[in-house]
């Protein structure tokens, strides 16, 4: 009951928390418009809400992070059971992962854009998947190196197939690392995708290039609305990713009740 009590608490806290700071924001636009009239900003705050072209930037952020973060997850998955199931694979890449894991992802950018042709979207997409890849790798590598022999042997013994040796003993095993890696992933792969937009030049849109074009322009209340849409995006991803957690390792529980 007292734990209840808290929760709702914290809750209260939020509730509070979060229109004191959208409070703060406002009065440092009003102070750096060149309107000061209070109203003004809000519905022009409220206005972009209803743009067009922030829903089309949002969309196209929404395509080059789920391209980008299926094209991890695939390699990683692929990669991660291949080292750690088989030990001359593990020999072969493991120096090649410390050499590459390390390097921020940024720094990555200028070599890319000498090797990849193009520096619209194939650019922006490479780095969001470059830099999803490594979580989902390391957790991936680290399960499917600890599964344990003994399940494998017993899964031939009882005349399955490799795939079904894969999917019903491998693939299971590696299921909670998968979900864990990719919670890790989206945040991180929602972050490059933006920055991306940002840094990347030769294709003006995406939702992290709108707010840097309304931050250029000192179109405050646009920009807000924007970035206001953006943590709607992550949140809504994230309650998506949650449910299908649940669905799919309903064994696992202890992942279900954590942040």
């Amino acid at each position: 009951m007292n734990k209840r009590k808290g929760h709702w608490a914290y809750r209260l806290l939020v509730l509070i928390f979060v229109p004191a700071i959208l409070g703060i924001i406002v009065n440092r636009i009003d102070r750096k418009t060149e309107t000061s009239q209070f109203w003004t900003l809000v519905n022009r705050f409220l206005y972009a809400f209803g743009d067009s072209q922030i829903y089309s930037d949002l969309m196209q952020t929404i395509w080059r992070f789920a391209l980008g973060f299926a094209i991890a997850l695939v390699c990683a998955v692929v990669v991660g059971v291949l080292m750690g199931r088989f030990k001359r694979i593990e020999n072969a890449l493991i120096d090649t992962v410390r050499l590459l894991r390390p390097i921020p992802t940024a720094a990555i950018i200028p070599l890319a854009m000498l090797v990849i042709s193009g520096i619209g979207n194939p650019l922006r997409i490479f780095i969001i998947a470059y830099g999803v890849f490594w979580p989902l790798l390391i957790h991936i590598y680290q399960d499917s190196k600890d599964i344990k022999q003994t399940l494998i042997d017993t899964g031939r013994t009882l005349g399955k197939t490799r795939v079904q040796i894969f999917c019903g003993i491998e693939l299971r095993t590696i299921l909670p690392a998968i979900m864990t890696s990719s919670r890790i992933g989206l945040a991180i792969g929602l972050l490059l995708g933006v920055t991306s937009e940002m840094l990347v030049t030769g294709d003006p849109s995406g939702i992290g290039y709108r707010i840097l074009d309304y931050e250029r322009s000192f179109k405050y209340p646009e920009m807000l609305a924007a970035i206001m849409m953006l943590a709607a995006f992550g949140w809504a991803i994230d309650w998506a990713f949650k449910w299908i957690e649940r669905k799919s390792i309903p064994w696992y529980k202890e992942r279900h009740e954590s942040f």
